[in-house]
């Protein structure tokens, strides 16, 4: 009886290995893997305001079709996070970087970077679509989370022009 599990384990051992090959790979990140200069998803204007201090500009607007508000802190041109406000307080929902300014994903991904960069840090993209007009292509990476966190790159003329953190 135990040589025959012995067997039947192996045979399924082997089974598994060879769909875990043979299955392609998806591009999917961590969730904690979805962030921009430090600062994530779900980080609130106080973290913000404690790693860079005060923003060089800020914008508060009420969403009609959300009925909360919206709060967009701007560090420089180049460099903003929007807090979508709950009952419970505001939390980064959008992070967006639009220059070589230093500020990197987790992974060490800046704008600047060869597209190149992406499939070697981050593998295939979950979506890649390409604007013909604006010669502009967009890499989607996202994670396994259920709250639905993705990560954001444009890409122009072999070069990483902007990224964004945010959810789908």
């Amino acid at each position: 009886m135990l040589h025959w599990t012995r067997k039947l384990g192996a045979v399924l051992l082997a089974a598994f290995l060879s769909c875990a090959i043979l299955t392609p790979c998806q591009a999917r990140i961590s969730a904690s893997g979805v962030a921009i200069g430090g600062v994530a998803l779900g980080t609130t204007p106080w973290q913000v305001k404690k790693i860079y201090g005060e923003p060089t500009d800020m914008r508060r607007v009420y969403s009609k079709s959300d009925g909360g508000y919206i709060t967009q802190y701007l560090y420089g041109n180049s460099y903003s996070i929007t807090f979508y406000e709950l009952p419970g307080g505001s939390y980064a929902d959008f992070i967006n970087c639009s220059s070589d300014n230093g500020l990197a994903t987790p992974a060490g991904v800046l704008v600047g970077m060869a597209e190149s960069v992406l499939t070697s840090v981050y593998g295939a993209p979950d979506v890649k679509s390409e604007d013909p007009t604006s010669h502009i292509t967009r890499y989607i990476y996202k994670t396994w989370s259920p709250r639905g966190e993705e990560l954001i790159f444009l890409v122009q003329r072999g070069k990483v022009v902007n990224m964004c953190a945010c959810y789908e």
